[in-house]
C-alpha cells in the first residue's frame, strides 16, 4: 500500500491501447512522491467514466528511480487458490 499525506494530489493517466494506467502523486507542495502503474486490460474510457480490469500487481516507482513490485503476496495467494496460474 502506498501512503500520501493529507493535502496530496494524485493525477491520472489512461489509455485504450495500453496494458496500464499510471498515477504520479504529489505532495501538497507539489513534489512528486512517485509514480504507480496499476497493470490492466480491457480500459474503457467514455464522457462520464473510466473502467478497466485491475490485474493484481502494480508497480510504485519512486522519484529516484527505485522500483518496487506491490501485491505480490495477492498474486501468490491467486496462485494458491488456482484462480490464476502463471
Amino acid at each position: 500500500m502506498i501512503c500520501r499525506p493529507a493535502g496530496s494530489t494524485t493525477i491520472a493517466h489512461y489509455w485504450t491501447d495500453r496494458g496500464y494506467v499510471v498515477w504520479r502523486m504529489y505532495d501538497s507542495e507539489g513534489l512528486l512522491l512517485g509514480t504507480l502503474f496499476h497493470i490492466v486490460k480491457n480500459v474503457t474510457i467514455t464522457d462520464r467514466q473510466v473502467q478497466y480490469l485491475d490485474l493484481i500487481v502494480d508497480i510504485w516507482i519512486t522519484p529516484d528511480g527505485n522500483l518496487r513490485v506491490l501485491d505480490e503476496d495477492e498474486l501468490e495467494e491467486c496462485k494458491k487458490a488456482a484462480i490464476i496460474s502463471i
